[in-house]
């Protein structure tokens, strides 16, 4: 089963979590072996145009 990141959820996290000076973006503890690099691409990509607007 392959998982497909939606960019508005991230967006949607980012929102969320703006208020935190100290909040630090990550993939979390383990990153299922099946995922694909494109999501993993994809998600830091988002972090990094969000960052930057």
């Amino acid at each position: 089963m392959q998982i497909m990141l939606e960019p508005e959820l991230v967006h949607i996290l980012l929102e969320k979590t703006s208020n935190y000076n100290n909040f630090i973006i990550s993939s979390g503890c383990d990153i299922p072996p099946e995922t694909p690099m494109e999501n993993i691409d994809a998600f830091f990509e988002i972090v990094r145009k969000y960052n930057s607007r």
